[in-house]
């Protein structure tokens, strides 16, 4: 990346934080931005609240809400079925007997320059505790991940599980954002 755009990258954030969210932290409007950012890169221009929904990241969470707690190093989480988002309230009963395709969208986001190996293992991590459909609630996952991603995941699982015989089309995509500069 250039200088030049890195500069207009790095002024991009200020402003969209500024105009957007300026009492909140930096780093957890980076979240907020940069999933917004690769959801419609995929094509699938969402409203505030539904990104916020898959919003899993520590920085964004505040105590007492369903979000506390560790991310494991997943700061977004998003399950799309037929190119619609499913939310916790989503009713599944509807998805019955139907051809579908699942989209799972994963985002470590991270407002600082480069990326960390670190962040790579815990996602590798990440899939080997929860993403796989052996995978069982363990003392290690209950302690690595919050609630509200271990819910996710969980309806992530029975969405797949309940489509098996229909055999779905299934594609996980993992995103790591940094930012240009702290």
């Amino acid at each position: 990346m250039s200088e030049d755009d890195r500069l207009i990258l790095s002024n991009l954030i200020s402003q969209e934080h500024q105009k957007s969210a300026p009492t909140m932290p930096l780093d957890d409007f980076f979240e907020i931005f940069s999933a917004e950012q690769i959801l419609k890169s995929r094509s699938l221009d969402m409203g505030p609240d539904e990104i916020a929904s898959g919003i899993m990241g520590q920085g964004h969470a505040k105590k007492g809400t369903p979000h506390a707690g560790p991310d494991g190093g997943v700061d977004s989480f998003y399950v799309f079925v037929n190119r619609r988002l499913i939310r916790e309230d989503t009713d599944l009963s509807a998805l019955k007997d139907q051809q579908i395709t699942i989209d799972v969208v994963v985002i470590q986001s991270k407002n600082s320059p480069g990326f960390s190996e670190a962040a790579v293992d815990k996602l590798a991590k990440f899939v080997e505790l929860c993403l796989r459909l052996s995978a069982t609630p363990a003392p290690e996952s209950i302690a690595l991940y919050k609630p509200a991603l271990r819910d996710a995941v969980e309806k992530f699982h029975l969405i797949l599980k309940g489509a098996l015989t229909s055999k779905p089309t299934l594609n996980i995509a993992f995103y790591y954002a940094s930012s240009i500069h702290r």
